[in-house]
């Protein structure tokens, strides 16, 4: 099973958005509040929230098209 980790901030519409999304498609995945001290994985460089970290990449902000490929992949 792939990691799928998603770097929140409080008061994020994109962030809860993503939840949603993956939710949806059925993607596990573990939240870390930023505003509570995580910190981004080292060579992961992000300017909005939320950051979804997973094997082979990593993007920033609400983005369905990104997330909807990354469920195909994880499902797969």
């Amino acid at each position: 099973t792939m990691q799928v980790d998603v770097y929140t901030l409080p008061n994020c519409q994109g962030c809860r958005a993503t939840f949603r999304r993956l939710d949806r498609s059925g993607v596990r995945y573990t939240i870390h509040h930023l505003a509570d001290g995580a910190v981004l994985p080292d060579g992961v460089e992000a300017i909005q929230a939320p950051v979804v970290v997973h094997e082979g990449g990593y993007h920033s902000g609400y983005s369905p098209d990104k997330l909807d490929a990354l469920a195909t992949r994880v499902l797969a």
